[in-house]
């Protein structure tokens, strides 16, 4: 009974059993994206997914361990804001850089910015550019204005979008190198 819930008169799953079942049917990083949405739109937690999956993921339920690394990887960090940045959190645990901080806050100016990923003791930041984000002038806008202040503060920023780690990751990885190695 705690596992279902109405929406619109209708009954449905609760998002945490919906993401153990899940697990079972969809590819790692579909699951990981839809595990990010679910906690980004504050459907659920980690704990919440640990909690569903403990009692019904015994051994040879499909996927569940892929949602407990997941559930592991996930704690105490924050969500991911778009399937973009799941695909270069990825990436980045696969490449031999230094793990980043994720929505890492910057203050500078009187104002307060969040990277996607940074080194903040090397002042390199990764940021995920993806075409949804600059559809309003005042988001391309406001966006110069933040890569100016942090420029400005010293920061060097690799940006990537979603053709660039699908087909050029190596690229990226190369300039995260020689940015990490400038600032040594």
């Amino acid at each position: 009974a705690s596992d279902i819930r109405h929406v619109d008169g209708l009954r449905v799953a609760a998002p945490a059993l919906t993401l153990v079942t899940l697990a079972g049917y969809i590819e790692e990083e579909d699951l990981e994206i839809a595990f990010e949405s679910a906690r980004r739109m504050r459907y659920v937690t980690v704990e919440d997914v640990a909690a569903r999956l403990a009692p019904i993921a015994g051994r040879g339920r499909r996927g569940a361990s892929d949602l407990r690394r997941l559930v592991t990887m996930l704690e105490g960090r924050p969500a991911a804001e778009y399937p973009l940045e799941v695909k270069v959190a990825r990436a980045l645990r696969a490449s031999a850089l230094p793990e980043p901080s994720r929505q890492h806050v910057v203050r500078l100016f009187g104002k307060t910015y969040r990277l996607d990923f940074a080194w903040p003791g090397a002042l390199v930041a990764l940021e995920c550019d993806g075409r949804l984000r600059h559809s309003e002038d005042s988001d391309f806008q406001r966006d110069r204005a933040r890569w100016s202040a942090l420029a400005a503060a010293g920061w060097r920023i690799v940006f990537v979008t979603w053709r660039d780690v699908a087909r050029d990751w190596v690229r990226i990885e190369r300039q995260l190198h020689a940015a990490l190695d400038h600032a040594a």
